[in-house]
């Protein structure tokens, strides 16, 4: 029960320390409808989204779809759960906001995981471009990252 407790206290630190930055009171929904060709769309929004200051590049696939794009973080030794809750969280931003994104990977140094989003939309039983504002679309990830053996066996 004890482990049950800090558990679920550490899920909501490392949610607090999740939440979206807010850029001189401008909305990260404000850019919802971008599109990953526009390289600086896909910069400014990662830029509001945890881990951007590891954040140190991006590769853009907009040649032939499905549409994807490479994001490129520091590696810092991250702990493999905390790259997975990066990538489930940072994917639900940009599929929501983004038009024709299918997939993304991320990588931490020499390791990588790719998130695709047809996968996270069965994942919520959702689709993520319905989303119109941030409390709604804060409430679908804490409600299933707060499942550690849900965020594993999406991760397998």
């Amino acid at each position: 029960m004890v482990r049950g407790v800090l558990y679920s206290v550490l899920m909501a630190v490392i949610l607090m320390g999740c939440s979206v930055r807010n850029h001189d009171n401008e909305s990260i929904f404000e850019l919802k409808g971008s599109y990953i060709g526009d390289a600086s769309a896909v910069g400014k929004i990662v830029g509001y989204l945890p881990k951007s200051e590891l954040f140190e590049g991006m590769e853009l696939k907009t040649t032939d779809k499905p549409y994807g794009m490479i994001l490129n973080y520091k590696d810092t030794n991250m702990n493999e759960d905390s790259m997975k809750e990066t990538a489930l969280y940072n994917a639900s931003y940009i599929f929501t906001l983004f038009r024709n994104a299918d997939w993304i990977e991320f990588r931490f140094g020499e390791k990588s995981m790719t998130v695709t989003k047809g996968k996270l939309e069965e994942w919520y039983r959702a689709e993520l471009y319905k989303y119109e504002n941030e409390e709604d679309l804060q409430k679908l990830i804490q409600k299933h990252l707060d499942d550690e053996e849900k965020v594993k066996q999406f991760m397998k």
